[in-house]
């Protein structure tokens, strides 16, 4: 009979062989001993209102199964043979061979018994054995792979460099189209950044009316699959309520308390900052990896910016007399300030002061050169001073401090002096405040225009 363990200790634990013949012995001789002590005529109660002596072969059978029950049994009768015609000298009558016979029978069957049951219960062992060793093998690899998702989060999800890298993919795509507004051409090119930035299967771009203050079921881009639109979807109808984004995630709805009876799993509006709604961008399907809080907070930026540009576009085309660069500069400097609010994103501005000279032309014309694919530079000279506007977005204050590195340097090999000999004046201060901001710009002689274009 073979006897299964879950593990090494129990196995251990495990009592010897012989330990099962020693406790048989044990078991069946207490009753014989007590019989010849207390009733010495007749020491195996046979003739007893009770046959007590069954008890113990029985027990025997039911603790270590048939074949030990059928041992005690016969060492028993072996036992009664040699006492009764050998010691005693006296014929085994047949009530005895009869008592004897009901003893065996009774005790096979209990040891049969035992065997039957215990056979089910080594069949039961080694299958939950086998479902131990399976669970374990199960549990590492979903802690292996729980590890590799989050480490494939935090490299896809990455906020900062990440988001630099898809708004300069957008607006070096959209700088190439000859008219911004949110037509075919404009509406393929950003859904075709969110696609490869955002990891989407099934989309599409519904444009909004203005005029009608509705969405048009009618896409202006698709990707993926053909798929039913819907648009008094209660996923979509929250979106236009919350001008947000808004998912199937429970931590991004939760804040509605209700349930969505939806067949889409993110909604993106693109809104700018001045909260104008040119369309909402349908996800039906997105990969499971990128369906996380970070990946849906760049979908919110990318959109937002994309928005952005669109109104930029529009401004452009009503102040004819106003410098486009100041005018890019406040669309991106409030593009920023929502974006550290609402998103975290942080965004940093920058105010330089330096003398109307040889010089500080020189300067002026390095921080040009230096300026990055995302930063903005906007300049109101004055008659005595150059004065240079800078917002850095995506950038927070160990990046301003390696650009303010990268700066310092530049200048001491191509002018040959500092930012202190040249007389630059630094201000700097993060876009999470308008109040901050606002001061910066007073600075600059722009006056408070963090909220008016």
């Amino acid at each position: 009979m073979s006897v299964s363990y879950r593990n090494k200790s129990e196995r251990k634990k495990a009592l010897p062989k012989w330990w099962g013949g020693l406790e048989s012995f044990i078991i069946i001789s207490v009753p014989i001993v007590i019989g010849h002590v207390y009733n010495p005529d007749d020491p195996f109660f046979i003739n007893s209102a009770f046959p007590w002596l069954i008890i113990s072969t029985v027990l025997v059978a039911l603790r270590y199964g048939f074949l030990y029950g059928l041992v005690s049994v016969l060492s028993v009768v072996l036992l009664y043979a040699l006492e009764y015609e050998l010691l005693r000298s006296t014929a085994i009558q047949e009530k005895e061979y009869v008592f004897f016979i009901g003893v065996a029978i009774v005790t096979m069957l209990s040891g049969e018994f035992r065997d039957y049951w215990q056979k089910n219960i080594d069949i039961l062992q080694h299958s939950n054995y086998y479902r131990q060793i399976r669970l374990d093998e199960f549990t590492r690899s979903f802690h292996l792979l729980k590890r590799s998702h989050e480490q494939l989060q935090m490299r896809l999800g990455e906020c900062g460099q990440n988001i630099r890298e898809v708004l300069q993919s957008l607006i070096k795509l959209l700088s190439q189209e000859k008219e911004i507004s949110l037509n075919e051409r404009v509406a393929e090119s950003v859904l075709g950044i969110m696609v490869e930035h955002g990891y989407l299967h099934q989309a599409a771009l519904l444009p909004w009316n203005e005029d009608e203050a509705q969405l048009i079921a009618q896409p202006l881009a698709c990707v993926g699959e053909v798929f039913s639109i819907d648009v008094s979807d209660d996923l979509v109808q929250a979106c236009l309520k919350s001008r947000k984004l808004v998912s199937i995630r429970q931590d991004a709805v939760e804040s509605e308390e209700e349930t969505f009876n939806t067949q889409y799993q993110v909604v993106i509006p693109l809104i700018d900052c001045e909260e104008h709604l040119y369309g909402i961008v349908l996800v039906k399907k997105i990969s499971f990896f990128a369906f996380e809080a970070r990946n849906l907070r760049l979908l919110s930026v990318l959109a937002g910016s994309a928005a952005d540009y669109i109104n930029y576009a529009r401004y452009v085309r009503i102040y004819h007399d106003e410098d486009d660069q100041c005018l890019l500069f406040r669309v991106n400097l409030k593009r920023s300030i929502y974006n550290r609010k609402v998103y975290g994103v942080p965004g940093m501005l920058v105010l330089m002061k330096v003398e109307r000279n040889e010089m500080g032309g020189d300067f002026v014309a390095l921080v040009e050169q230096m300026r990055r694919g995302l930063d903005v530079l906007c300049r109101k000279d004055g008659s005595e001073t150059y004065k240079l506007l800078l917002l850095l977005p995506v950038t927070d204050e160990i990046g301003l401090q390696g650009y303010f590195s990268r700066l310092r340097s530049i200048v001491k090999e191509r002018i040959g002096q500092t930012l202190d000999t040249l007389g630059v004046e630094i201000w700097h201060v993060e876009t999470k405040s308008e109040r901050a901001v606002s001061k910066v710009l007073e600075k600059a002689g722009m006056g408070d225009e963090v909220t008016r274009i």
